[in-house]
């Protein structure tokens, strides 16, 4: 008989083991023995007792895992770890107990938020009967393309497609233009960092108070999520004026060759600094540029990021499909439709 159990600090090696011997599965022990790490041992928000996850046992043997990462958040208010869904794999023979595993994680995120970011076409059926609700402010985005060859590759019919290269020429020439003319706004400058120092503590504890519900953003938990694991390092862009920093924006490449992008995955500003907004959306586009990318991705993480990011002129808003869940309880549920919510697509374990 499987036996579902709470994870422990004593099966770290078993569940890298077993993820990096899951079917399919391309990256190997190493990199799934620095995630589990980056997961359980070097994160620096505390689990409020919530476990580690989930694993399925037979005979002494792991036969599945669901994994729960704790992020520190503010929730309604209060500093809370939120729950967030990972590594819900199982061995086919044993799949009937996948939802046993899932209603245990469900359980001990009763008074939290339970976030499921990265499910697959079959567990988006199951979150949706499961009460989960699409993730606020996530499905909008403005699009700044940086070169045009893949994309008119993709659209142009199969006998005229040698025609993409002449007829991006132009096109990539005028977005280069217009883009170059662009400058930060006066006293302002954005550049790449390779840590995140007090300053990112000062900011955060002067702007804390702008949402009751959203990530924290202290130095030691942007470090965490830009620099804690190798094979999934981040960019973390500064914003900075003669006050100091005055926002910053995390971003990761995406796509693949031919139609690489750099998405935008948390922009957070000081509103005092009208300006930081655009600062850090030209600093994103002008690293994309240097990289040789092909566009830069920028959420609308609120209705009023949306507007400014909107009026910026890079690029045309456009409706997107996300498939990010979060499970919210009682009042809670409330809560996050109001304006006094600021959720990123680093929920979940997105980049983790």
């Amino acid at each position: 008989m499987a036996e579902i159990r709470p994870l422990s600090a004593l099966d770290h090696e078993v569940v890298a083991a077993f993820l990096a011997g899951f079917p399919g599965e391309k990256r190997g022990l190493e990199h799934w023995r620095g995630r589990v790490g980056l997961w359980w041992e070097i994160n620096p928000c505390p689990a409020d007792g919530a476990p580690r996850g989930w694993g399925l046992w037979q005979g002494g043997e792991m036969v599945g895992c669901l994994g729960n990462i704790p992020t520190a958040m503010l929730i309604a208010g209060r500093q809370a770890a939120a729950l967030n869904a990972t590594a819900w794999k199982v061995l086919p023979e044993f799949r009937q107990h996948s939802l046993g595993m899932f209603f245990a994680l469900m359980g001990a995120a009763r008074d939290s938020l339970l976030f499921c970011t990265t499910p697959n076409e079959v567990s988006r059926q199951i979150l949706g009967g499961l009460k989960f609700a699409p993730v606020p402010h996530g499905d909008r985005q403005n699009l700044a393309r940086l070169a045009y060859g893949r994309p008119l590759e993709v659209r142009l019919p199969a006998g005229i497609k040698g025609l993409a290269r002449a007829l991006a020429w132009p096109l990539n020439l005028a977005a280069r233009l217009g883009l170059g003319l662009r400058r930060f706004p006066a006293g302002l400058e954005a550049h790449e960092l390779s840590q995140a120092g007090p300053e990112f503590d000062e900011l955060w504890g002067a702007t804390r108070g702008l949402y009751r519900t959203t990530n924290l953003r202290g130095a030691a938990q942007l470090n965490w999520l830009c620099f804690g694991h190798p094979d999934l390092a981040k960019t973390l862009l500064g914003c900075f004026g003669p006050r100091g920093l005055e926002g910053f924006a995390i971003a990761r490449e995406v796509g693949s060759p031919g139609d690489l992008a750099l998405e935008c995955l948390d922009l957070w500003t000081d509103p005092a600094q009208p300006g930081a907004v655009a600062a850090l959306a030209l600093g994103l586009v002008r690293l994309g540029r240097r990289r040789g990318l092909d566009a830069v991705i920028l959420h609308h993480f609120s209705r009023a990021l949306g507007r400014e990011l909107t009026d910026l002129g890079l690029g045309r808003p456009k409706q997107v499909t996300r498939h990010a869940y979060v499970l919210a309880r009682g009042a809670l549920a409330g809560e996050l439709t109001g304006e006094g919510t600021y959720l990123t697509a680093l929920q979940g374990d997105v980049g983790l």
